[in-house]
């Protein structure tokens, strides 16, 4: 016979319960850590502070108080620290863009020149001349009288330029056809070639005329120039 010890044994309904993992709380304490760490990059600090805030709250409304509440902790320690590192950061940046009068993203405008438009510039060409800008004189340098056989009569043409624009003979050099009326024969023709801006090379005319009286002209025909 066995011994009874006078207690009630109650029979095992099963296995032992377990705890409950905290795996969240652990993730969030881990990403505090991290955050803390990395808190003086802005970018990388802000989004692992952010993250272990919330897996934080998360562990700590399941029942995983320990860890999840360290996590939460760190996390808002990271994420003030990444704040405060943003701040700082841009502080500097915005006194050196002070300092150098530039704007580090943005290039600067040109300047703007309201000027007016120029005109192209127009050049005249000069006036070509024409018989009615010259006078032509006949200055007599020989006259010899034979009675009733006439005269014989030598005269030399002066010539005058009397036109508006003398721009031409810059240029160019003119020739001036001119008509010597008096003679017995009839009217001459006679040609003052130029010789360069103004001057020409006129010749002497020599005519036979009726009587002393005869009146000896000339007339300007023709100007070419070239």
């Amino acid at each position: 016979m066995s011994a009874s010890t006078g207690y009630p044994v109650t029979p095992s309904s099963g296995s032992p319960t377990r705890p409950r993992g905290n795996g969240i709380g652990v993730t969030a304490l881990v990403l505090g850590i991290l955050a803390v760490v990395l808190s003086w990059l802005p970018v990388v600090g802000f989004v692992l502070a952010v993250l272990a805030l919330i897996f934080g709250i998360i562990g700590i409304f399941n029942s995983h108080k320990g860890m999840s509440i360290a996590g939460t902790a760190t996390g808002a320690v990271a994420l003030i620290a990444a704040i405060v590192v943003t701040a700082a950061i841009g502080n500097v940046l915005e006194q050196q863009q002070r300092s150098t009068g530039t704007n580090p993203t943005t290039a600067p405008a040109a300047p703007v020149q309201n000027t007016a438009p120029t005109a192209p510039e127009t050049t005249t060409p000069p006036v070509m001349p024409t018989a009615a800008d010259f006078q032509i004189g006949l200055k007599t340098t020989s006259k010899q009288c034979f009675g009733s056989a006439g005269c014989s009569v030598v005269v030399q043409p002066e010539l005058t330029y009397t036109g508006a624009d003398s721009a031409i003979f810059d240029t160019q050099t003119c020739d001036i056809t001119y008509r010597i009326t008096g003679d017995s024969s009839g009217p001459m023709i006679e040609t003052a070639n130029g010789t360069g801006g103004m001057s020409y090379s006129v010749s002497p005319s020599s005519l036979s005329t009726a009587s002393n009286s005869t009146v000896v002209h000339a007339e300007i025909q023709d100007v070419t120039c070239q």
